[in-house]
C-alpha cells in the first residue's frame, strides 16, 4: 500500500514538471488587446424647463435601429441642477445604428418622444466615434406635449376619419385647435387659455369636472395621466 502511494505522489510530481516545461516553450507572443465594439458617442446637454423633468418617464441617450421604438442600448440621464451642464457619453454602439437621440423612454423602454435626434453618418461607422457637440434642450417644447399626451387622445380625436367634438388632435393640428379657441361647453373659457391653467377648459375635461362632459377622460394616458396632466399644465403655463 505505502509503495502505491509513494509512486502516485512520484507520478504527479513528474506530470507537473513536464507541464511547466512544455508551457515554457520560449515562443514570445503578441499581447492581444481587446477594446469595445461599436461607436462611441458623447455630448453636452443643457437642459431648459427642468421643473418638467419626467419622473415615471426616463430621460437617456438612445440609440436605435431603423424604424424601431426600442432602442438597442441606451443610457439613462440624472436630472441635473438648474443650470448645470449635463455630460455624457455612450459606448458599444452597434455600427447598423440608423439614430442616436435624447429620448423620453416610457417603463417599457419604448420611446416616447425624442427631444434630439442625430443621423449616423459613414464616416462616424468609419471612425467609431459620434460627438453630438453642446446641446440646448427645451422640456417643455411642443413636441413632447404632442407625443407623451395627445398621442393618448388622436384614436378619437383625428387618427381616424372621426374627431369628436370636432378636435383634431393630430400632429400639426393641435396647437391651433386648443391655443386661444372658445370651449363650445362652456363659453367664457377657452380649450388652452395661454399663461393660465385655471382658465384652460381641456383641463376641466381631463378632471371630469363639468357635468356638461359627456365621456370620462380622468384616464386616457398610457403610462402616468398623472404626470402627463402636469406636463400639460406645465407648458400651458408656459405660454405667452
Amino acid at each position: 500500500m505505502k509503495f502505491v502511494l509513494k509512486y502516485k505522489y512520484y507520478y504527479i510530481l513528474l506530470t507537473l514538471s513536464l507541464s511547466i516545461v512544455a508551457c515554457d516553450s520560449g515562443d514570445i507572443y503578441e499581447e492581444t488587446t481587446f477594446k469595445n465594439e461599436g461607436i462611441k458617442c458623447n455630448t453636452s446637454i443643457i437642459f431648459k424647463n427642468i421643473s418638467s423633468w419626467p419622473i415615471d418617464y426616463q430621460v437617456a441617450i438612445a440609440a436605435y435601429k431603423k424604424e424601431e421604438a426600442i432602442p438597442s442600448i441606451s443610457k439613462a440621464i440624472g436630472k441635473p441642477s438648474i443650470g448645470d451642464t449635463t455630460h455624457i457619453e455612450l459606448t458599444g454602439i452597434p455600427f447598423d445604428t440608423d439614430r442616436i437621440s435624447i429620448s423620453i423612454l416610457n417603463k417599457s423602454r419604448k420611446s416616447v418622444t425624442d427631444l434630439y435626434s442625430h443621423s449616423i453618418q459613414p464616416k462616424e461607422i468609419e471612425s467609431q466615434i459620434s460627438s453630438l457637440g453642446l446641446l440646448s434642450i427645451d422640456l417643455l417644447d411642443f413636441t413632447r406635449v404632442q407625443n407623451q399626451f395627445f398621442s393618448n387622445c388622436i384614436n378619437c380625436h383625428g387618427g381616424s376619419s372621426y374627431a369628436a367634438a370636432d378636435l383634431n388632435l393630430t400632429e400639426g393640428y393641435s396647437y391651433n385647435a386648443l391655443v386661444n379657441v372658445n370651449s363650445k361647453i362652456v363659453n367664457e373659457k377657452k380649450l388652452v387659455t395661454p399663461g393660465i391653467e385655471s382658465e384652460s377648459f381641456i383641463l376641466d375635461v381631463l378632471a371630469h369636472s363639468s357635468d356638461n362632459i359627456s365621456y370620462n377622460h380622468t384616464n386616457v394616458s398610457f403610462n402616468s395621466q398623472e404626470e402627463d396632466v402636469k406636463l400639460l399644465k406645465l407648458w400651458i403655463n408656459s405660454l405667452k
